[in-house]
């Protein structure tokens, strides 16, 4: 048989994919991470003891909103990556205008609070753990993300991973802000989004080589 033959032998056999497969996929495999990593917090850090009280609260869906809109980026770019020459442009474009609009009513915030509190809401009470503890509750999801990716077709590997590490990172911080009992703006941006970005890293390293087909 030669090549010609069993290129046209392989094109013969191929079968469109179902409608809204990717996004089913990538759903299944958030789902399960969101799972483990709502699993891990509640197991190894607890939710806070005045979780009703902090639901109703500006500051707390001031966090989860950014974590969530954040996740919703990452959830777009990795449906657009797991195709075959897909780009994450337009939701890469978006996620960053979001990480600098948040920077800088946080930065206002700043600016506006007397110059005795401002390390204290830079530095909050958990500056040093909790980007590494966003990490350790994204984990289960960007596992999840790079399963579902891996039955599909992405290309751009490195991206894709780097996609799958945002969005993990996203997710892992909306679950950490049921532990997390700092409030201030600043402290929000520069660690929960090291967190995330944290993430971010550990996709892109991975991606090459797990998503490799």
């Amino acid at each position: 048989m030669t090549t010609n033959d069993l290129i046209d032998r392989l094109v013969t056999e191929l079968t469109p994919a179902a409608r809204g497969l990717v996004v089913r996929r990538i759903a299944v495999g958030v789902a399960v991470g969101l799972a483990a990593s709502a699993a891990l917090m509640l197991t190894l850090l607890g939710a806070r003891q005045n979780l009703l009280a902090v639901l109703s609260s500006e500051v707390y869906w001031l966090k989860s909103g950014y974590a969530l809109l954040l996740a919703a980026c990452g959830f777009w770019a990795v449906a657009r990556l797991s195709r075959p020459a897909g780009k994450g442009g337009a939701p890469g474009i978006i996620g960053a205008l979001l990480v600098f609009v948040f920077a800088g009513l946080a930065l206002s915030d700043l600016l506006a609070a007397p110059e005795a509190m401002r390390a204290e809401l830079i530095l909050g009470k958990s500056a040093l753990v909790c980007p590494w503890l966003i990490a350790l509750l994204a984990a289960p999801v960007v596992a999840g993300l790079l399963w579902a990716m891996r039955g599909l077709a992405p290309t751009e590997l490195r991206g894709a991973g780097f996609a799958a590490g945002l969005m993990g990172g996203a997710v892992g911080a909306w679950v950490y802000a049921f532990h997390c009992p700092e409030s201030g703006t600043p402290f929000i941006a520069l660690w929960y989004t090291a967190g995330i970005m944290i993430a971010g890293a550990i996709g892109l390293f991975l991606g090459p080589r797990l998503l490799r087909w």
